[in-house]
């Protein structure tokens, strides 16, 4: 099963989405498959950033 959490606030977006199965429920193991955001929403200084669970798997700009 996968999980999404979002926090959102007046000028910022942040995400993680994590995959858990039965295994790892029990013992408190998921794992976090991406992870991302946006910061400064609306200013000229906004940033969007995101993490993948695999090689190069990040990105900023």
């Amino acid at each position: 099963m996968k999980i999404l959490i979002a926090n959102l606030g007046s000028t910022s977006f942040k995400y993680r989405l994590f995959e858990v199965s039965a295994e790892t429920d029990a013992t408190g193991g998921e794992q976090e498959l991406a992870r991302g955001g946006v910061e400064r929403i609306g200013g000229q200084e906004s940033r969007v950033y995101a993490s993948l669970d695999r090689p190069g798997g990040e990105a900023t700009q």
